[in-house]
């Protein structure tokens, strides 16, 4: 059997990850608001599914994340709204971490056991441990409590509601593992202060590889750092522009970054096949800040530029080999002609034998 459940709220579904979970992180992503009259979701017999989505005055209010403009010693309390949508019961905690950036661009939470120093610390939540039973909710409300003399800017984390498994299971190999089913909100707070968005681009490198399979092309590789030097949060738009000394060059767009924290880096690699080996390739970075608030202006343009050497030997050689015969051909047909010029220049007269002098003139 099955029953539809119909959502008036943010919600998210949670993943099954194994515990403990690697270093990087919880993965992590907005709730998505259901449409105003609800939204039908069919959960099959068994299955543990929630939900997890901000509050106000008891009930779900559709925002898809947690936002706050707070002062250096001021704090604001809000509510979570946390559904069970399944039939059986479930043993669920709430806890707050901290975000980061992974080096893929990707927003990642941490770990409850890792050092929390942003919002992970500051968020005190009520009644951390519980038991929903199915098709019920509960309301759990939170302070964020920002100290005093803490820098402006924006702190990123997010609140995480887990299954508390009780049971270990036995994986593939035999090994007891506890399995948990996770799902969370973000939470942004901004500290109130003067805002200093800024991205930079460094540590930009190239290398060429020429194809053996294909003379005359090679692949370009390229990897630079991309890091939020401000205080705020930024997106990235991105291209690469290519140019050869002999030949045509390239151009190719990099995907959007959505999120880089404040202090994040992210290390990017492009590689470009079927490059043609221009003896020297030049290669820029763009890169156009994206500002995520509507109060904040985004930076100039970023650009970085390297260059390297794009030689394909396969080509050299086989071109050489050619020179090579084309030159020996032609020494051989100067020789003839040489030879040729001398005969014609002795008259045809045959030579003395070997030892005999040359006479000239009349006896």
């Amino acid at each position: 059997m099955s029953r539809a459940v119909h959502l008036a709220f943010a919600t998210a579904i949670g993943a099954m990850c194994m515990l403990p979970a690697p270093a990087s992180g919880v993965g992590f992503a907005d709730p998505t608001p259901a449409p105003s009259g609800g939204q039908a979701m069919t959960v099959p017999k068994g299955t543990v599914v929630f939900a997890v989505g901000a509050a106000t005055g008891g009930k779900a209010d559709g925002r898809p994340s947690l936002g706050y403009r707070v002062n250096p010693g001021e704090k604001v309390v809000d509510s979570l709204i946390i559904y069970n949508l399944g039939e059986k019961s479930v043993r669920l905690v709430v806890y707050p971490v901290d975000s980061a950036t992974s080096q893929d661009g990707t927003f990642n939470l941490s770990l409850p056991s890792d050092p929390q120093r942003g919002v992970g610390k500051w968020t005190d939540i009520d009644n951390r441990t519980f038991v929903l039973k199915g098709g019920e909710s509960t309301i759990r409300k939170f302070t964020v409590s920002v100290p005093a003399g803490v820098i402006a800017g924006d702190r990123v984390g997010g609140i995480v509601a887990s299954t508390v498994p009780d049971v270990p299971s036995l994986n593939e190999a035999g090994q007891a593992i506890k399995i948990a089913t996770r799902v969370g909100i973000r939470t942004v707070v901004r500290v109130a202060g003067e805002v200093t968005p800024a991205l930079s681009v460094s540590d930009l490198t190239s290398s060429f590889e020429a194809s053996l399979a294909k003379p005359g092309f090679g692949r370009l590789t390229l990897t630079w750092s991309l890091q939020n030097t401000g205080n705020v949060r930024m997106g990235a738009l991105g291209r690469v522009d290519v140019a050869g000394a002999l030949g045509p060059g390239s151009s190719r767009d990099l995907e959007k970054i959505e999120q880089i924290l404040p202090g994040d880096v992210v290390n990017q690699t492009v590689v470009i096949d079927d490059m043609p080996a221009s003896l020297r390739l030049s290669s820029t970075v763009n890169v156009t800040p994206v500002a995520l608030e509507a109060d904040v202006t985004a930076p100039q343009d970023l650009t970085s530029t390297t260059s390297t050497w794009a030689v394909s030997w396969v080509l050299v050689a086989a071109v050489s080999l050619v020179l090579g015969l084309l030159i020996a051909l032609v020494k051989g047909l100067r020789g003839r002609r040489r030879r040729g010029a001398h005969a014609e220049h002795m008259g045809g007269e045959e030579l003395p034998p070997s030892g005999q002098p040359l006479r000239v003139g009349a006896e």
